[in-house]
């Protein structure tokens, strides 16, 4: 199906939505709407990331949301490379949604270090952890334009 709920043994919900219509989803929005959606994103990977290397209980429950911690950095990344490829927002001024990529930012590379860490410690995935401290780079190193994401709505 499209999109599914399920309740797990503890009777938390968790959705699902299919992968095609998630990229329709994300294809049809416009930055400000997938900047606020990949923050909520963040968001709740932050509230279920719990990893800590000295920990090994810990392990088995970042390595299940590994894919998704990686899944937003190439979608944090993207929307990096298409705020600053556009030239339609340029001279405007900063604004919420700014500040909000710009921690995104900050955020997600945060956690794509940690995954990397979680990969070396939990997986022995040494190329995968290279991989995503390279993304949490370029993430880093990505310039916003003087007003934030572009405006393309």
């Amino acid at each position: 199906s499209l999109l599914s709920v399920r309740e797990n043994a503890h009777g938390e919900r968790t959705g699902c939505l299919h992968r095609l219509l998630g990229q329709s989803l994300r294809a049809h929005m416009d930055s400000h709407a997938a900047a606020h959606t990949l923050g909520v994103c963040v968001w709740a990977l932050e509230q279920h990331w719990a990893f800590d290397p000295a920990d090994t209980t810990t392990w088995t429950a970042a390595t299940a949301v590994l894919g998704h911690v990686q899944a937003v950095g190439r979608h944090t990344h993207a929307l990096l490379r298409g705020a600053a490829e556009a030239d339609e927002c340029e001279g405007a001024g900063a604004g919420p949604e700014h500040e909000l990529v710009a921690a995104l930012q900050l955020r997600v590379s945060a956690l794509l270090t940690q995954g990397a860490l979680c990969m070396c410690f939990a997986l022995s995935r040494f190329d995968q952890a290279q991989q995503a401290l390279e993304a949490a780079r370029a993430i880093q190193q990505s310039l916003l334009p003087p007003g934030g994401v572009a405006c393309g709505g």
